[in-house]
């Protein structure tokens, strides 16, 4: 059985990871428009003993094509933080009734971000899902 889940895993992260990369590489230029922000809060993601890990929660709405969106999406690959002020200096880029750039997909205009640039992180997804797919693979060929 688990050879099935490890294939099944790396085939879904592997497309998932796919769509982050071209996303990634087509964001450059996405065209924009303007955002209001309706929340801006840090949250906290984990929790190890006296260690909290924090990520940045910006709420925006904004039109396209006469339709309204909202979205919670600051960059296509998530950052976490391992301390409060260092998500608290984030946070201040987006004070709460400000606006913003908001760059999206011309083709599914909920597919949005605030940061279009690609740090590389986004190759994370496609790497593990080759990774699970070749454990899944090797272990078919064991039994």
């Amino acid at each position: 059985m688990w050879p099935f889940v490890f294939v099944a895993a790396g085939i879904a992260v592997l497309i998932y990871g796919i769509g982050l990369v071209r996303d990634a590489r087509n964001s450059g230029r996405w065209p924009s428009v303007d955002g209001r922000i309706s929340g801006a809060e840090p949250l906290v993601v984990g929790r190890e003993k006296s260690q909290r890990t924090y990520a940045p929660n910006v709420t925006y709405s904004y039109v396209v094509g006469g339709k309204s969106y909202e979205s919670s999406r600051l960059t296509l690959v998530p950052r976490n933080y391992s301390t409060l002020s260092g998500v608290q200096a984030v946070l201040a880029q987006y004070p709460v009734g400000g606006t913003v750039k908001v760059f999206h997909d011309p083709s599914d205009p909920s597919n949005c971000v605030l940061v279009n640039t690609s740090t590389g992180t986004e190759w994370a997804y496609p790497i593990a899902g080759v990774i699970f797919l070749g454990v899944g693979l090797f272990m078919f060929k064991r039994d």
